[in-house]
């Protein structure tokens, strides 16, 4: 399945503001990353993964809005700057719009753009990317299934005491969309 499919089946399933907390969540998971490695020596594969970790919620985060243009950097910009920049934007839910979340955006690619410059053009982060998408199907596939078992749960013990022999309509044409949806 394309990314763009699984980003959408998750922007459905879990909706636009569980999608910002995450995001918020992995930046502040490479900010740690890049702390740990900076002044505990800890290997650059922690941050390699969360390089993948922010590269893939960004891409989340611009189905929520228009993409990012242009990325322009402040002089002297480091990683951590950028990332606690986005996650200051991420923290005032009541003042996300579609410009604050271009904003955030710029800054997350940026951090990974000074962090692993060229990452899309290499085997390891697409390799990365991959498994990290293929996780996220599965917790997609996961949930909507176990919706569609608890939706399909209440209808069989709403007809089992009401004694109604047919499912409302209503509550099938949900088990039809999010069975259709995996």
């Amino acid at each position: 399945m394309e990314a763009a499919e699984i980003y959408d089946q998750a922007l459905q399933l879990w909706g636009a503001e569980a999608v910002v907390a995450i995001a918020l969540c992995e930046a502040a998971e490479l900010t740690v990353a890049i702390i740990q490695h900076d002044l505990q020596g800890r290997d650059d594969l922690s941050v390699k993964e969360k390089v993948v970790d922010v590269s893939i919620m960004s891409e989340q985060l611009g189905l929520i809005c228009s993409p990012a243009t242009a990325l322009l950097l402040p002089e002297g910009a480091t990683p951590t700057l950028l990332l606690t920049k986005a996650m200051s934007i991420f923290a005032q839910p009541s003042s996300l719009n579609s410009a604050s979340i271009q904003e955030a955006l710029r800054s997350l690619r940026g951090a990974c753009d000074i962090l692993w410059p060229g990452r899309e053009s290499t085997e390891e982060f697409q390799q990365m990317k991959e498994d990290k998408l293929g996780r996220l199907y599965q917790k997609v596939c996961a949930e909507t299934n176990r919706q569609a078992l608890g939706i399909a749960e209440q209808s069989t013990t709403s007809k089992n005491h009401s004694g109604v022999a047919s499912v409302e309509a209503g509550g099938g044409s949900v088990v039809a969309r999010l069975v259709a949806a995996v």
